[in-house]
């Protein structure tokens, strides 16, 4: 959605920037951040003043017709070895928090004390038409063309939510109703997809993490995803490259095997 776009690049703007600081703009003086009340604003709608607005197509007039899909209960898949081998776990079974949050069959997340951040894998391709987002006060639904379909009952009432496409993601914000630490983005879900939540570390959100962590969330998301297609993971990838290239150096027993097989061949 537009509003969502929108709402995350302003989003970003307010949190990781000096964009939405006001300084007193006093004639003579220099500040290091910020801007004179109102200069903001200007240089937004000077920027969506630079290109020109256009008509809608003919084509694109009419509007597609809707569907109502049925309420369901939220997915739930057996335990995986996928989320076994690359997710920690407590002596109670909980998942040990990454990111104050966790993962699941469907999605990861990610939290703060004021919202929930969740990620879908959606296939290459994907576009803002190709997803239904609906969020009530306590109820998501998610359904991408050709990939995941979820529904159910939230673990606690949100006041408010937006939904953005990053590449191959669907990114769900959901501005909880009270400060709170979520268990799980579901409340109806197994038992090892929920968090322990007396081990959260912060309250980061998502973008603020480092590096080595967000990485840490995408590559569970990814081996997942792999898991499940019967593929290799991203260590399998790695240690098969680093065989390959082992292959082909000074000494590599496997070049030497390479030598005599062909050397017994010549002869």
């Amino acid at each position: 959605s537009i509003d969502g776009l929108l709402d995350a690049f302003f989003g970003f703007l307010q949190r990781k920037t000096d964009f939405y600081v006001v300084h007193a703009a006093v004639p003579g003086q220099r500040y290091r951040a910020g801007f004179a009340a109102g200069q903001a604003e200007t240089m937004v709608l000077n920027a969506l003043r630079r290109r020109p607005f256009k008509p809608l197509p003919e084509e694109k007039r009419e509007e597609e017709p809707t569907t109502t899909a049925k309420a369901r209960p939220p997915t739930t898949v057996p335990r995986r070895d996928a989320t076994t081998a690359a997710v920690r776990y407590g002596e109670d079974g909980r998942q040990i928090p990454i990111g104050n949050g966790g993962v699941a069959a469907t999605h990861a997340w990610t939290q703060t004390l004021e919202e929930a951040t969740v990620l879908f894998e959606v296939p290459p391709g994907t576009r803002a038409r190709d997803v239904t987002c609906a969020v009530s006060a306590k109820r998501m639904r998610v359904a991408v063309a050709n990939g995941i379909e979820v529904e159910g009952e939230l673990y606690d009432r949100v006041a408010d939510s937006t939904w953005t496409l990053d590449g191959p993601t669907l990114v769900v914000t959901l501005d909880k109703a009270s400060e709170s630490w979520w268990a799980s983005v579901f409340e109806d879900c197994p038992a090892h997809e929920r968090i322990d939540t007396t081990k959260v570390d912060s309250s980061k959100k998502m973008d603020e993490y480092d590096d080595k962590t967000q990485a840490a969330i995408r590559k569970i998301m990814f081996d997942q995803r792999q898991k499940a297609k019967g593929l290799p993971t991203s260590d399998d990838l790695l240690t098969n490259d680093l065989l390959e290239q082992a292959k082909h150096l000074p000494g590599s027993p496997f070049l030497a095997s390479s030598l005599t097989a062909t050397t017994t061949t010549t002869q």
